[in-house]
């Protein structure tokens, strides 16, 4: 078990996500936000997302992104993990463009599980099994599973 054990549930699994800029990209993370949580607003998820990127790429690098923020809405840490149909420029220090995503949201006051959270999920990426076992899933089923049996 790991950290996405506790954040991911299936249907916020993304395989091959369509979307050719960060802006779109935020658009559908959002949406998948807010469509098994009725209090939480995809506007101000987005909002929140584009308003943190703008501080600094959450490109993690080797073709991974971490896009989080807090959400005012937001009762409970929560993710939407997301592989990539075409991979997209996301300003990360080395340069290559991402095709891996996992977005995190987290309660507005959550300054400490924030971060905590932030690093259990970045060292889990920078495994190279890890996520090459992510990018050759077949599925979100599959995506999911890998995702939260990791140890």
């Amino acid at each position: 078990m790991n950290i996405f054990s506790d954040l991911l549930i299936p249907e916020r699994v993304l395989f091959k996500m369509v979307g050719k800029s960060k802006k779109r990209i935020f658009e559908e993370l959002a949406s998948a936000f807010s469509s098994d949580q009725s209090g939480i607003s995809a506007k101000e998820v987005y909002e929140s997302l584009l308003a943190r990127e703008r501080l600094g790429s959450t490109g993690l690098g080797m073709g991974v992104a971490i896009p989080h923020c807090r959400v005012e809405s937001c009762v409970t840490p929560m993710g939407v993990l997301a592989s990539l149909e075409h991979e997209i420029d996301f300003d990360s220090s080395d340069g290559y463009p991402v095709n891996l995503l996992f977005a995190l949201i987290v309660p507005y006051k959550a300054h400490q599980d924030h971060l905590d959270i932030l690093a259990e999920v970045a060292k889990l990426f920078c495994q190279e099994r890890f996520c090459g076992n992510l990018r050759q899933a077949k599925n979100s089923s599959e995506m999911h599973f890998l995702a939260t049996s990791w140890e």
